[in-house]
């Protein structure tokens, strides 16, 4: 099911001819939602890699570290 967003954007796409049927238009909008997730992720993971360099960083500087 669409939102009337989504909808409105479709229906604007073939009327610019942009896509040639509604199957086009939900293909091609998958395939960018699939790309923004992968992003997402990717983002995500980065974001994580960061924080554990950075608390690692921050542990091996403690004077009282027993390491």
């Amino acid at each position: 099911m669409m939102t009337l967003e989504q909808e409105h954007v479709t229906e604007q796409a073939l009327a610019c001819g942009l896509v040639k049927n509604h199957v086009e238009a939900y293909e091609i909008g998958c395939a960018a939602l699939r790309r923004q997730l992968q992003e997402l992720k990717e983002e995500d993971a980065a974001k994580l890699d960061a924080a554990a360099r950075a608390e690692s960083e921050a542990v091996a500087r403690n004077p009282f570290n027993p390491v």
